[in-house]
């Protein structure tokens, strides 16, 4: 099981990394974003997890759950951004 948490931890770190590549136009460095995120992601779980009040999660849900939504917002950068055609008519002038 710890190779598979160890695994899905690279998939997330792939997946903001790909992320950060299709969403991201500043110049930023990407690997470090993705760390970031990454570890902020599993600083969360684990806050979340233990204390007073923890909830019952399961790490690899919880990582396979992340990087469905992940892959979720960057198909929203993939799809082709579809407006209508622009009249200057009013309906006065129709």
């Amino acid at each position: 099981m710890k190779n598979s948490i160890e695994q899905l931890t690279k998939n997330l770190w792939l997946t903001y990394l790909l992320y950060h590549k299709a969403a991201v136009r500043n110049g930023s460095d990407g690997k470090q974003y993705a760390s970031e995120c990454t570890d902020n992601f599993l600083d969360y779980y684990h806050k979340s997890t233990t204390g007073d009040m923890p909830y019952n999660w399961d790490l690899e849900g919880a990582i396979k759950n992340q990087i469905r939504i992940v892959y979720g917002m960057i198909e929203c950068y993939d799809k082709p951004i579809v407006r209508d055609k622009i009249t200057n008519k009013t309906r006065w002038s129709v």
